[in-house]
C-alpha cells in the first residue's frame, strides 16, 4: 500500500503543535515558580546584572518572590512588599534566593528589625573582638564616658543598602566571580 505523498504533513502539524504547547507550559511554569531570599537582604534591580542595573528595592531574608522570567544567572521576579503595601518587578541574583523557605534569624522580620542587633548579640559580638579588655582600658584611662558610645555603636548594624553596596563594590558574597 503507498502512502500519498503529503502523509508526513499531519504528523510535522501534530509535532509543532505539541513543541508550542510545552512552550507555553513552560512559561506558565515559570511563572508560577516561588523562590525565597536567602541571603540578610536581595536587592531587586531595573535589570539583569550587577553593573549599571538601579536598585528597585531591598528584599529582606525569608521574602518570596514570584519567578516572572529567568536567565542564566539572575531571575525576573514580582515581590508583594506587604508593608510598603506595594508590588515591586525586577531582577535579582540566583545566588541570593533559594528554592526552600530559610530558616534564620532575619526570616519573617520586619526591615526595621534588621537594622539593630539585640542587646544579647551585640554583647556577643562584642566579647568576641575583646570589649572587656577595652573596658579596663578605659577605666584605667579614665575613658568610661567615651566607651558607652562605642558600646552602644557596637549594636548597630549597617542597613542591608549600605551593606549591599559593600559586597558589590567588594566583588563579595552574590557579586563574587565564581
Amino acid at each position: 500500500m503507498k502512502l500519498p505523498r503529503n502523509h508526513k504533513r499531519p504528523l510535522l502539524l501534530g509535532l509543532g503543535l505539541l513543541a508550542v504547547v510545552l512552550c507555553l507550559a513552560g512559561a506558565v511554569y515559570a511563572r508560577n515558580k516561588i523562590v525565597w531570599v536567602s541571603t540578610r537582604t536581595a536587592k531587586l534591580r531595573e535589570g539583569p546584572g550587577a553593573g549599571e542595573a538601579k536598585a528597585v528595592a531591598y528584599v529582606p531574608c525569608g521574602e518570596q518572590l514570584e519567578v516572572l522570567e529567568e536567565n542564566e544567572k539572575y531571575y525576573k521576579v514580582l515581590w508583594h512588599d506587604d508593608e510598603a503595601g506595594a508590588d515591586f518587578t525586577g531582577w535579582v541574583s540566583k545566588k541570593q534566593v533559594s528554592d526552600e523557605r530559610p530558616r534564620g534569624e532575619y526570616q519573617g522580620r520586619s526591615r526595621a528589625n534588621l537594622t539593630k542587633l539585640t542587646g544579647s548579640k551585640a554583647g556577643a559580638t562584642a566579647g568576641t573582638r575583646g570589649l572587656n579588655e577595652a573596658q579596663k582600658y578605659a577605666k584605667a584611662k579614665n575613658l568610661e564616658e567615651q566607651l558607652k558610645f562605642v558600646t552602644w555603636m557596637e549594636t548597630l548594624a549597617p542597613l542591608p543598602e549600605a551593606l549591599d553596596s559593600f559586597m558589590e563594590q567588594g566583588s563579595l558574597g552574590p557579586y563574587s566571580e565564581e
